[in-house]
């Protein structure tokens, strides 16, 4: 990460110096900020929902130019970036970002106008990072989080009302409505158990051949926590819950730029929020903002900052909350234990023992109040759930995250050979542990345990 910073340092000046100096110095700055600003295209690209995606080379290009400083590499680096990400990116989804039907004139305009936009971005970007410093990078880091929230904002407006209603019997087939139904059957005094068990009976799945109208199977259940903190904290009205999602989606979004900038201390740390507002925005564009699965992944991000911030005790709060509502991120706390005992902070691992236990404790008493109502004929082994494990399954999930980009593939191994990379570039050796096993658990957990279904059930 200080490849880049380094670099641009050392090049430096007005643009007769800089191009004087541009050299191998330069050439390395150039390929470094592009391939920044190709990932910070191609995420941006996302944002296809109100057009926003054809802003994205200039978005990206600003933070090239942020990350070079000097004017040659910085338009160098633009035009790379939006050159590579407009290949990336593939021509399918280039005529989505533009309403249009296959037209090659008008393609090769817009081609034109794409990659112009990026040098452009970036000498822009260059200019005011010269002059305004790190307000620059405020700045644009509150452009992308206006563009998520006005996003996100559209497209969860029809969500939000369908969930401001109590969802009619055999009306849902969906689990985002299933989980909402819970909710409002909790509001009414029912316990968590008894309204899951009440909303299976009736969703219009249960009424296929061979299917039971209750949970048959222990694997069914998601733990109450979350359910829980929604009936105490929100009002009876389900609209709320996809607004607080949204609040905690940004709030996750600023700590993401936090802790990279602990570490860069310049505008790189943009690439961060840059990267995770388009696919936090995905989860509002259909039954997804329920789902015990973002609510841990978000919580999570808060809790890295928070460890990365040296505030310990918090951050395992956080970690015991992500574990008691969903079971999978089992391998944070043990990410904080190999961190803390890797720093020398012996007389912290039995902290790290505090969300084990408070996970244990639940999932116990959760099995003797549900074990009662599963069926044993019916229900299905722990071989079972391995059905679509393995290493497909693991790209599956992976591919999740590069939905609407035509080469997602290719994209995916980049990003996963780029994170992994990245490890060996994070200062300490205690974040580089505990980050890496945040990075490689959950897809080693992936060769084992699967769904079987289709690339949009690999959201988790």
């Amino acid at each position: 990460m200080q490849v880049i910073s380094d670099t641009a340092t050392a090049i430096d000046g007005d643009s007769k110096a800089g191009a004087e100096r541009f050299g191998r110095q330069g050439l390395v700055l150039v390929l470094a900020c592009g391939m920044a600003g190709t990932l910070a295209a191609l995420a941006l690209s996302r944002f296809y929902f109100l057009g926003y995606g054809m802003a994205a080379p200039a978005l990206a290009g600003a933070l090239v130019g942020m990350l070079a400083l000097s004017y040659l590499p910085a338009v160098s680096a633009g035009v790379m970036a939006s050159s590579l990400s407009l290949l990336l990116l593939g021509i399918d989804h280039f005529y989505d970002l533009y309403d249009l039907s296959p037209d090659p004139g008008v393609t090769v305009l817009l081609a034109g106008f794409w990659i112009l936009s990026g040098g452009a971005g970036a000498l822009v970007g260059a200019l005011a990072f010269r002059r305004w410093g790190p307000k620059a990078t405020i700045a644009l880091l509150s452009l992308v989080l206006t563009m998520f929230l006005v996003t996100i904002h559209s497209e969860s407006s029809f969500m939000t009302v369908q969930a401001a209603s109590e969802p009619a019997a055999k009306s849902y087939g969906v689990d985002g409505i299933l989980y909402l139904k819970t909710f409002y059957l909790m509001k009414q005094g029912e316990d968590f158990y008894g309204a899951f068990r009440e909303a299976v009976r009736q969703d219009l799945r249960v009424d296929l051949p061979g299917v039971p109208d209750h949970p048959a199977q222990y694997f069914n259940y998601r733990l109450p926590t979350l359910h829980q903190l929604w009936v105490w904290l929100l009002p009876a009205k389900g609209n709320y819950i996809p607004s607080l999602v949204i609040l905690l989606q940004i709030v996750a979004l600023v700590c993401s730029f936090l802790i990279v900038h602990k570490w860069t201390g310049s505008p790189l740390a943009l690439l961060a929020p840059i990267l995770l507002a388009p696919h936090y925005a995905l989860f509002a564009s259909g039954w997804y903002f329920d789902f015990s699965e973002l609510w841990a992944a978000l919580l999570l991000v808060i809790a890295s900052l928070l460890f990365v911030s040296r505030k310990w005790v918090y951050s395992v709060a956080l970690v015991t909350l992500v574990l008691t509502i969903r079971e999978l991120f089992l391998f944070a706390p043990f990410a904080g234990a190999l961190a803390s005992f890797l720093a020398g902070r012996r007389r912290h691992l039995p902290m790290w023992l505090v969300p084990v236990a408070a996970f244990l404790a639940l999932e116990v008493s959760q099995y003797w109040q549900v074990a009662p109502y599963l069926s044993v004929t019916d229900e299905r082994t722990w071989t079972t759930w391995q059905a679509g494990g393995g290493l497909s399954f693991a790209f599956d999930t992976l591919r999740f995250a590069a939905l609407g980009i035509t080469t997602k593939d290719l994209i995916v191994v980049l990003l996963l050979a780029l994170a992994v990379a990245g490890l060996f570039r994070v200062p300490s050796r205690e974040h580089r542990a505990f980050f890496g096993v945040l990075l490689l658990a959950p897809i080693a957990s992936f060769l084992f345990i699967g769904h079987g279904g289709e690339i949009g059930d690999a959201y988790w």
